[in-house]
């Protein structure tokens, strides 16, 4: 149970996960102020402010965790995995945020829960597939 343990306390801990965070932190800071700019000042409706905060972010975030997170080099695949994948955590991140504004949810704090969900799932995803890091 130990050998468990010290993989979990490696992959959550590691510097190359604290980089992840920390760019996006930045990006998420970034794409929560396009969402609550569009919906609370511009009045559009939530989805559909996310939905451009998603494409707004994307490009930065696949470049920024390319070069510093994963230190990796640039290719098509990888970009279409990466692309993908933030496709399929975004639409993760879209059920969520539904499920919690059907359950009357404050939609500011349903956005950042749902942001958060595709925080982690993204990360893995990309850990493991696009740039095919074991822990």
């Amino acid at each position: 149970m130990k050998f468990k343990s010290n993989k979990f306390i490696n992959f959550f801990f590691s510097i190359q996960f604290i980089r992840y965070l920390c760019i996006g932190i930045i990006n998420t800071i970034f794409g929560i102020s396009i969402i609550f700019v569009l919906q609370n000042i511009i009045n559009i409706n939530p989805y559909s402010s996310n939905l451009l905060s998603f494409l707004a972010c994307s490009f930065i975030s696949y470049n920024l965790q390319r070069r510093i997170t994963f230190k990796a080099n640039k290719n098509k695949k990888q970009f279409g995995y990466y692309f993908s994948f933030m496709i399929i955590c975004w639409i993760l991140n879209i059920y969520t945020l539904k499920i919690l504004l059907e359950t009357n949810h404050n939609k500011n704090l349903a956005q950042i829960i749902s942001i958060s969900v595709y925080v982690l799932a993204n990360y893995s995803l990309n850990k493991f597939v696009t740039f095919k890091q074991k822990i």
